[in-house]
């Protein structure tokens, strides 16, 4: 796994042109114009305080912790700066997850969660990037923040390094040590399949009866469902064939590989008919219903995991569930709302769940219900993309709302709660 995610072209916070001026505080959030930073500063003084404070706190701590500690841990810095420059830390180098680390620790955890609450690009690549660091300082992740890396990793991390990570601790879960004489190579798995069949990842908790973090099959299922986009939109191309010349075809038909896992897939390439796209087409559709299946029984069951992100205020509503339900949504209902067709498509597997579960009334009631709000999401969709008009329009308004996401704001959300809480609480209900 790659120890830095590098850095996309940055964009302006408010009006969304390119940028190379950064918020000073933070470093997390872009600006066009000074005008720009300004309208956004109240909004934004919270998030960059608490990330100018968390960065305080974690240099405090790492010189009082190298100040402190064992000659093993005194080239702290040294360590960091190697994996600044995209070197990883080789097996000499000492576990940080003794009780002398867990200062440090903890302060990366707070700087993860503050970059993470800005919600904004780059924000969330210096996350995902000192939570890579984290996981590589503390190889047995003793702050248990594996969750966090995978779905940062999903997001705005390479696709490949994210699947690669997300095997590594499926296989060794809480099994991995650090401690000994020859301790075990920590993430050594690189470019592996990411077109095998989950069920070979689920088979070993099948037999010994466990059931499969769910932590990790959310962000799973958002790569997988990343893949059936491109191979769909791949199989579409072919169907062009008849209409366009060959070597047309070809040519454009890089573009369509959206992930750094199709740019490496030679055999994917190579594909030429419709049957063989089909193929994996299926084998993927078939990934996808088993893992939400799994997801759906998690935890409290009755798919609150999938159910969660429909709240009308999902990060309130969420409290009523446990505290792995929580960390899901916070860390994965912004990845699945960036891709498009995502929600659709959990919006389109809960109206199944409805239909297999519910019966008489019940079902014909939740099956207009979920049909309903399919076709208004799909019609704010086409508004939002049809309101696209240049910047220089609202740079005199004062309009708060324009700044804030559709997913984020009150009607997207009034919206998601009338046409489903009542839905599902006809035969699942609420914990």
């Amino acid at each position: 796994m790659d120890v830095r995610t590098r850095f996309a072209e940055d964009v302006c916070y408010v009006c969304g042109c390119k940028t190379n001026r950064c918020c000073k505080g933070c470093r997390s959030v872009f600006y066009c114009s000074e005008a720009h930073r300004q309208k956004h500063w109240e909004d934004h003084t919270e998030a960059c305080l608490e990330i100018r404070a968390a960065v305080t706190n974690l240099k405090e701590a790492e010189d009082t912790f190298i100040g402190r500690n064992r000659p093993e841990y005194r080239n702290l810095r040294g360590i960091l700066a190697d994996m600044e420059r995209g070197k990883a830390p080789g097996p000499e180098v000492e576990c940080f997850c003794t009780v002398f680390c867990s200062p440090v620790m903890m302060a990366r955890f707070n700087l993860i969660t503050a970059y993470h609450q800005v919600n904004s690009h780059r924000g969330t690549v210096n996350a995902c990037n000192t939570a890579i660091t984290t996981q590589f300082l503390g190889k047995c992740d003793p702050m248990k923040i594996r969750c966090i890396t995978a779905n940062l990793l999903v997001r705005v991390g390479s696709k490949q390094n994210a699947y690669d990570f997300i095997r590594f601790w499926l296989i060794n879960g809480d099994k991995y040590r650090c401690q000994g004489t020859n301790p075990k190579p920590f993430i050594p798995l690189r470019n592996t399949d990411a077109f095998e069949p989950c069920r070979r990842l689920i088979k070993p908790f099948k037999k010994a009866s466990v059931s499969p973090p769910a932590s990790f099959l959310v962000p799973l299922a958002l790569l997988k469902f990343k893949l059936l986009i491109d191979i769909k939109n791949l199989r579409n191309l072919q169907l062009l064939r008849t209409k366009l010349p060959f070597d047309v075809v070809h040519m454009i038909k890089k573009y369509f590989y959206t992930t750094d896992i199709m740019k490496r897939r030679h055999d994917i390439s190579r594909i030429d008919t419709l049957r063989g796209y089909e193929r994996v087409i299926k084998k993927l559709e078939k990934d996808l219903d088993t893992l939400f299946e799994i997801c759906g029984q998690a935890f409290e069951g009755r798919y609150v995991v999938w159910r969660c992100f429909f709240e009308q205020d999902p990060k309130n509503q969420a409290r009523r569930y446990s505290k792995e339900v929580q960390k899901i949504y916070n860390y994965s209902a912004d990845a699945w709302m960036e891709t498009p067709g995502g929600y659709e498509w959990i919006l389109k597997k809960l109206g199944e769940a409805c239909d297999r579960e519910l019966f008489g009334e019940d079902r014909i009631k939740a099956a207009a219900q979920v049909a309903h709000f399919e076709r208004e999401l799909r019609s704010k969709s086409d508004r939002m993309d049809d309101m696209s008009v240049d910047s220089s329009e609202f740079e005199e308004e004062d309009d708060a709302d324009s700044d804030i996401p559709y997913f984020e704001s009150e009607d997207y959300k009034e919206s998601l709660y009338e046409s489903l809480s009542e839905s599902f609480d006809f035969g699942f209900g609420y914990p």
